[in-house]
């Protein structure tokens, strides 16, 4: 295997930068089906189009994405003369399609390094396998994607955070990030740094925005090998600097300045990403008065996720099912919140849902065992399925009163743990871990008014942001709290063959999101790029 492994640098350390990066942006582009634009940066020969038009062979980015971290991994100094492109003529398709085949044999192999061979680590194993695929599955293109992230992340304590950070205004670096995604669906590099001054963005504040999302492929490739070194992971897993910086500059010809070999990722950085600039900010080495709003910051970016589920819930479902955030009730100076989210008809609920928007470290996603070596990453999600519980076994005894009305639980009850980990629904270690935690934090309150009986530990359904939009607009309203019960048994017994949510789908589900039309109530720049036409990749 590490001789296989060594063939495979040495093909890709030999191939210029340049037209390295460049093929690998032809190459996303001939996955998204833009043959012509394909054709620019790619010797496409007839074979390869008929290839791709009958979907016999495709590219998924992840694996160019791989590859590209594996080039920068094996890059050596440019300017040095006897590195010749003497080993791979990337330009030519079947060598593409042959070294691709290679890569799959080689990173499948190492998907397996340091896991042990028993079920319970090749299931634990999952989120590692499938950090980069799950990344793309969820939709750079799909406008809830950006929605969400915006949403979320574009709150007023966290745009003074990335202010003070670095000297530009959020509202700045995501329209730049969106006029530059429409830039490179359509040309593979810029060297122009005034080009949006048609749309007030100076050359200064371009200037600003590379430096926070670039970096010269020389740089990368150190970078790249000092995280390989740090974390001794396969080389699917290490942190790719593709992710992390997704425009390159290319040596110094200006002909070919900065290219973007996969523009989708720039709407990932302003968006999903945003979350991480904040958090980097809490670090000790930044001064206190900016560590001090950057974690008031996530307090409120906290908020957000539970006002975004709440409102994508009243815009989803029609009456008679009405949703609300949460209330308190109790005593004075014995009160208790309910969960974050009802979903209720008249005083009766029917879902009782916790929204939980922390994100795993990167310790978690590198980590052949992500479950056993992390257990505190549990707890925050562990703690939200005690809550619920508790709010249960309330109901039940009659003490949820709101200005005199008595609240009850309805025959379908049944929680549900909304989360941002995209991966957390459907890996059976993970879930299965969450519930044996949330056990031992009820266990540890036994005694006291804290403590959940069994008879009150209602079945929770552990959800994903992702999977909780496809809920709210493919499964029919009056059929959710059946859905996440069948989930919730799905992810307690892995009993896959028993859950099959087609009988409780709507016949035409909604194509819209729901909450298109708010945009610009968080993000006042999205009106101005709606008038250029540059939002969501449309034409300059």
């Amino acid at each position: 295997m590490r001789s296989e492994t060594m063939i495979l640098k040495d093909h890709l350390r030999y191939a210029g930068s340049e037209e390295f990066l460049l093929t690998a942006w032809g190459l996303y582009q001939f996955w998204k089906g833009r043959i012509e634009l394909a054709g620019k940066a790619l010797r496409l020969n007839a074979t390869a189009v008929k290839l791709r038009r009958e979907s016999r062979f495709v590219i998924p980015p992840w694996e160019i994405v791989g590859l590209l971290t594996v080039y920068l991994e094996a890059y050596d100094n440019l300017t040095d003369s006897r590195l010749k492109p003497k080993h791979l003529d990337v330009q030519g398709w079947d060598t593409i399609a042959g070294l691709i085949n290679a890569y799959r044999d080689i990173t499948n192999c190492q998907s397996m390094d340091g896991i042990e061979k028993d079920t319970k680590s090749l299931f634990e194993m999952m989120p590692r396998i499938m950090l980069q695929q799950f990344t793309w599955q969820t939709g750079y293109d799909a406008p809830r994607f950006i929605i969400r992230g915006t949403f979320i992340n574009y709150c007023p304590e966290a745009r003074a955070v990335f202010k003070s950070r670095y000297g530009l205004d959020a509202e700045t670096f995501f329209t730049i990030s969106t006029a530059l995604t429409a830039h490179f669906n359509r040309v593979p590099h810029f060297t122009n740094l005034n080009m949006f001054s048609s749309i007030g963005i100076s050359e200064a504040n371009v200037k600003k925005y590379l430096s926070i999302v670039s970096i010269t492929v020389k740089n990368a490739s150190k970078a790249a090998k000092a995280d390989g070194a740090a974390t001794r992971r396969g080389l699917d897993f290490r942190v790719s600097r593709v992710f992390d910086y997704p425009i390159f500059k290319i040596g110094n010809d200006i002909r070919f300045a900065y290219t973007c070999p996969f523009p989708e990722l720039l709407i990932y950085r302003a968006t999903y990403f945003i979350y991480f600039d904040i958090m980097g900010a809490t670090d000790r080495s930044y001064g206190r008065p900016l560590r001090k709003m950057a974690f008031e910051a996530k307090s409120a970016m906290d908020k957000r996720f539970e006002l975004y589920c709440v409102e994508l819930a009243r815009r989803s479902i029609p009456a008679p099912i009405s949703c609300r955030g949460d209330f308190t009730y109790g005593q004075v100076g014995f009160q208790r919140h309910t969960t974050d989210l009802l979903l209720h008809t008249g005083n009766r609920v029917s879902i009782a849902a916790e929204c939980k928007s922390k994100k795993m470290n990167i310790s978690v996603r590198l980590s052949p065992r992500p479950v056993r070596d992390n257990p505190e990453q549990l707890d925050d999600l562990a703690k939200g399925v005690v809550q619920i519980w508790r709010f249960f076994g309330d109901l039940k005894k009659g003490v949820v009163i709101e200005d005199g009305t008595p609240w009850a639980a309805a025959n379908d009850f049944v929680g549900a743990l909304i989360t941002l980990e995209e991966w957390a629904d459907h890996n059976q270690v993970f879930t299965e871990e969450c519930f044996r935690r949330a056990n031992e934090i009820n266990d540890s309150a036994q005694g006291s008014d804290d403590f959940v009986e069994e008879a009150d530990k209602t079945p929770v359904c552990i959800i994903s942001a992702t999977e909780y939009e496809n809920m709210l607009r493919e499964i029919r309203p009056e059929c959710l709290p059946v859905y996440l019960a069948g989930f919730a048994k799905y992810q307690r017994e892995f009993d896959a063959k028993g859950f099959s949510p087609l009988h409780l789908k709507k016949e035409n589900p909604e194509g819209k999101h729901p909450l298109a039309e708010k945009l610009h109530e968080f993000l006042p720049v999205v009106p101005a790029l709606h008038q250029h036409g540059l939002f969501l990749g449309r034409g300059t």
